[in-house]
Parts: C-alpha cells; structure tokens; sequence
C-alpha cells in the first residue's frame, strides 16, 4: 500500500487541489511536511512538547487560510511563513516566574547551567528581536543567522524577491542597532 508521501505532485499542485477542496490534497501535504517542521519549530522554542503544539497550531491556520495561498508562490514558504508568525507569537507570551537572581544563586560558572543559561539569553533576544521589528525583517535575520542561509535562500523562503531580502535585512540590522546603541547609551 502507498504512503501518503508516495505522491509525485509538488506541493503548489497539492495546495491548488486542496484549495478545490480537495482534502486527500491536505493530508498529502501534511504528512510531507509535519516532520521538518516539527523539527524547525522544536530548534525554536526547546521544546518538543511545545513544537508538537505549535505544529498543530500552524496546520490549522493553514487549514483556514489555504485560500490566502497564491497559486504562484512556494508553499513551504508560505507554509514556514505560518510557522514563524506562530513562533513570534510563543516567545511574546513567555512570561519569567522567577528574577535571574534567584534561579541562578550560587550556581558555579563552570557548570553545565551556564550552558543553558546563555540558551536562555538567547531565547530572549531573538523574543525581543521578533517583538522590535516587523515579521519579515526578523524572519529574514533568523534565516540569515540562524539557519545561515544565503540572501537567495531567504528570499525564496520569505517569496520576495532578492532585493527586497537585501532590504529587509539591510532595516532589521539598523533598527536593531540603533536600538541596541540607545539602550547602552542610557546604561
């Protein structure tokens, strides 16, 4: 019996069929992508309990909105496009339960803690970034450092053209760093 990945058709004939209503189409597409992306979304937020939420999360905000897909465009763009959106919106709804100076008291600099505290810091200024800019401008940044994907790369994944990747990354990196230099000229 074939699997449902057996399927020769690309994703963009899929999302055309499933946009018809057909959901055979559906299942076939997300059974193509749900591994990678639960992968992508579990480098995100550290959690594989909270990548399987997300995950879930974003094939339902492609269910509703499949129509938004333009026929044109590259579906695992525009699928990661979802994911990313759902990503940002994880980090802006952390909340610490405890200051740094009680969860890290005492704790020796050598220890495998501090590994994962500078993980922490991390989250948080990648939350931050996602806060500060718009969406583009800081999926474009996380492509780049990130995944260190190329401006080509980017571009495709975001559906923009090569200029504009170059633009959005341009702006991402000047409003970050005249962010940044406020914040230490007030320190």
């Amino acid at each position: 019996m074939p699997t449902l990945q057996d399927s020769s058709e690309s994703d963009n004939e899929l999302a055309r069929r499933w946009q018809a209503g057909d959901g055979r189409a559906a299942e076939l597409l997300i059974d193509r992508h749900l591994s990678k992306l639960r992968a992508f979304l579990a480098t995100r937020c550290g959690s594989q309990t909270e990548a399987d939420d997300l995950a879930q999360d974003v094939f339902v905000a492609a269910c509703r909105h499949i129509e938004s897909f333009r026929a044109d465009g590259n579906f695992s763009g525009w699928l990661y496009g979802i994911a990313r959106n759902k990503v940002a919106d994880f980090w802006r709804r952390q909340h610490p339960t405890e200051t740094f100076e009680e969860r890290h008291a005492g704790i020796d600099a050598r220890s495998p803690s501090l590994i994962h505290e500078e993980s922490d810091r991390a989250a948080q200024v990648w939350a931050e970034v996602f806060a500060r800019l718009p969406e583009t401008q800081a999926a474009a940044l996380w492509l780049r450092i990130q995944e260190e994907m190329h401006l080509e790369e980017i571009a495709s994944a975001l559906d923009v053209t090569l200029s504009n990747a170059k633009v959005l990354l341009f702006r991402a990196r000047q409003t970050l760093a005249a962010h940044w230099n406020s914040r230490t000229a007030l320190s």
